[in-house]
């Protein structure tokens, strides 16, 4: 379900055109929007919503952390080392926050038990892993994580409908067959998490702008028989939607060289995403 399902607020934000702060595009009105929206302006219906999905991706992740490939993850990320910034479920360490929203990514669809959106997409896993590591790396209050994960799941679903082939009824992700979480967690996650580490509206509009050339996922695996394709592509979204994503466009922002070169806002237009090179 949308996490505020026919808003009219929501849908002028969201619209293109619908706001007038300053970046006109569909990446741009995004960022506004998550920008302006934090815990005081969720009703508290959405606030209930958002505590409920946000505690259900933790049960998820703790039933899978005695899986095999939970267990050859963990080993995986300690080996790499890194500065301990955040909590992975079930590893015995804190981790750097990536490699921490890698791990909770991973655990939170491993077992199936989490949450859908029909036809096909799973928001919780891709979000909440993101703002569980955001939130304890910056010492982020409880207001935050769920303003945070309330905005998250409101952006991955929203994205994941605009793919909905309307003349089938069906997700045009799974027609292709994408990883629909995985692409639209992407871009959901980067959003949220540059939120949290305060960045401005055009940071968050370069953050998503740059979480769109890695929003990736395929559905081979599993339509093949595959067990753990969809639950690793979900975690290896959420991993660089933390910090690796939200800094670059803060560090963009801050060398400033030329706007061609540092203009991440119209990555979602119909233009770039059609355009013959």
């Amino acid at each position: 379900m949308a996490i505020l399902p026919g808003s009219h607020e929501t849908d002028e934000m969201m619209s293109p055109h619908g706001s007038d702060q300053g970046i006109p595009s569909i990446v741009g009105s995004i960022a506004n929007f998550v920008h302006a929206h934090g815990f005081e302006e969720l009703p508290d219906a959405i606030k209930l919503i958002a505590r409920e999905h946000f505690l259900d991706t933790i049960g998820c992740c703790l039933s899978a952390t005695k899986l095999d490939t939970s267990r050859s993850l963990a080993h995986y990320l300690l080996s790499e080392g890194g500065v301990g910034q955040a909590t992975a479920i079930g590893v015995p360490r804190r981790l750097p926050a990536p490699q921490a929203a890698f791990m909770n990514g991973l655990l939170a669809r491993s077992v199936e038990f989490d949450d859908i959106a029909m036809p096909d997409i799973h928001p919780s896993g891709a979000i909440v892993p993101v703002v569980l590591a955001l939130c304890e790396w910056q010492s982020a209050t409880g207001q935050d994580a769920i303003a945070a994960t309330a905005l998250g799941l409101e952006l991955c679903l929203r994205i994941g409908r605009a793919g909905i082939d309307r003349k089938t009824r069906t997700s045009g992700f799974l027609q292709r067959g994408q990883d629909a979480t995985a692409v639209c967690g992407a871009l959901a996650g980067a959003a949220v998490a540059a939120k949290l580490l305060g960045l401005d509206a055009k940071g968050i509009a370069n953050a998503v702008g740059i979480a769109v050339s890695f929003a990736s996922g395929s559905l081979e695996a599993n339509r093949s028989g595959g067990t753990i394709n969809a639950s690793n592509q979900v975690g290896q979204q959420s991993q660089p939607s933390t910090p690796r994503r939200s800094q670059s466009s803060a560090w963009m922002d801050r060398c400033k060289p030329s706007k061609a070169g540092t203009d991440f806002t119209n990555a979602l237009s119909a233009d770039n995403l059609t355009r013959k090179h």
